[in-house]
């Protein structure tokens, strides 16, 4: 990252280079391309900045001030310059180790960019970056504050999908509430996260970091689809018809206030379609989500049926955390056309729901 060029961290990233390019290959042409997030984005680019290699780099630690250390550091030693007994030492070994003993070269930058979430927090740590950068808005200040929470590379998959042709961009209107849900370790567990084993899950009980990830992976269309090809496009799907619905000049009150139930049910359900491994060929009856605006925008229609909350059974019944709040909002409310369950349990009452509708305006 930004310390030391001498770091065992940075001689086991060049030895891994150098073993994937095989021995007799020029390091500075070897078809390579780098990648890594944070500390492993920082040692990305050190490397591919020092041999002239092609990174993307997400949520890196600044690496351009080791890349200059490492190359004056070799040309010190090349060149046997006057040096402190330690600092020929450490001259000595990079020349040796990077550069096998060869006439150091300059490193190139040009080939290499960053991408990282507005506000996470190595931004500061980049602050005098001169590589090509592209900062990701969240659209939001509140709905996401933790720079930390910023920092996960599953987060940074997400909302760079967002960018892609043909997935629209409404879902900003619901940002405040979407990015929460994604970090929301109920409807994370209620999608099944925790059963998947694994670190996130069976260590770190960090069930919604498991759930984003399955959902990040879901980007993936071609080649090996490990968690399917579906959940992040139903995902957007939904969040469009929530962000629309939200940015209306005058949204309706039990929109505003039922907004992030909504958003946690959108996220459960593509988390639920991840952990399916469903496919966007298998499963139409997943694709348009379980959120629909109207082309009036006058209704937004919220789908609890068993048959697209089961992919058709292919996955269990489920408790549905964003209609257990929609439903207790319901249940509180005072006006009693909206109260005709209060003869069951909350819980009975949630169940029994297959679709809720919301009007968009109070008009």
């Amino acid at each position: 990252g930004a310390g030391s060029a001498e770091s065992k961290q940075a001689e086991l990233a060049f030895k891994f280079y150098q073993t994937v390019a095989g021995a007799g290959i020029d390091l500075t042409t070897a078809n390579i391309s780098l990648t890594g997030h944070s500390l492993g984005g920082g040692l990305a680019g050190l490397v591919g900045a020092v041999y002239r290699r092609p990174a993307s780099l997400f949520d890196n630690m600044a690496f351009e001030a080791s890349a200059i250390d490492t190359i004056t550091l070799a040309r010190d030693a090349y060149d046997k310059a006057i040096l402190t007994k330690e600092d020929r030492v450490a001259a000595e070994a990079i020349l040796a180790n990077v550069y096998k003993g060869q006439n150091p070269w300059y490193g190139d930058i040009s080939g290499l960019h960053t991408y990282n979430i507005d506000g996470e927090f190595l931004v500061l740590n980049r602050a005098f970056q001169d590589t090509l950068k592209t900062s990701l808005d969240l659209f939001t200040t509140f709905g996401l504050p933790n720079p930390l929470d910023r920092h996960s590379s599953s987060l940074l998959v997400v909302r760079m999908y967002a960018d892609e042709s043909g997935v629209g961009s409404s879902w900003k209107g619901a940002a405040e509430f979407l990015w929460p849900a994604l970090f929301n370790n109920s409807v994370a567990k209620a999608a099944h996260a925790d059963w998947l084993s694994g670190t996130m899950s069976d260590v770190e009980k960090d069930y919604a970091g498991t759930m984003r990830t399955t959902i990040a992976y879901s980007a993936i269309d071609s080649g090996t689809t490990v968690f399917g090809d579906a959940a992040i496009r139903v995902m957007y799907d939904d969040a469009n018809d929530l962000g629309g619905a939200l940015s209306l000049v005058a949204p309706s009150a039990a929109l505003k206030a039922n907004g992030a139930a909504l958003a946690n049910t959108l996220v459960q359900f593509a988390g639920q379609v991840a952990l399916a491994k469903a496919m966007r060929a298998g499963h139409a009856e997943a694709l348009n989500g379980v959120l629909n605006l109207d082309g009036a925008k006058s209704r937004l229609v919220i789908d609890f049926s068993k048959n697209i909350w089961t992919l058709n059974g292919a996955i269990a019944q489920t408790n549905i955390v964003g209609r257990q709040e929609l439903t207790e909002a319901i249940l509180s409310s005072e006006d009693p056309s909206r109260t005709s369950g209060k003869g069951l349990s909350a819980a009975a009452f949630a169940e029994s729901i297959g679709k809720i509708v919301l009007a968009t305006t109070n008009v």
